[in-house]
């Protein structure tokens, strides 16, 4: 679940104006881990999940191909849309 950044912003200046994090914890409904990290960062925006960015199939590209070539390449499309996208089962 990602918090507003006025929500992280409002529990870090409690904590830095001397609030203890076990009350910031009780007083926002927020976990210590989560104020800890915030409590670290400099920037609190959101911070994406490390990995590779998921890829979608292109729906637009997929039914052109096969409209232009329908016998010859619906295997290799098929073949290539599973092996880009490992999510899609065709």
């Amino acid at each position: 679940m990602s918090y507003s950044i006025d929500l992280k912003k409002r529990v870090v200046n409690f904590v830095r104006a001397g609030g203890s994090k076990a009350e910031a914890c009780r007083r926002f409904s927020i976990s210590k881990w989560c104020i800890d990290q915030w409590c670290k960062r400099d920037d609190l925006a959101p911070i994406s999940p490390p990995g590779r960015p998921r890829k979608n199939l292109d729906w637009k590209t997929l039914r052109k191909d096969i409209m232009e070539k329908p016998d010859k390449a619906l295997k290799r499309t098929c073949q290539r849309a599973w092996s880009e996208n490992k999510r899609y089962l065709v």
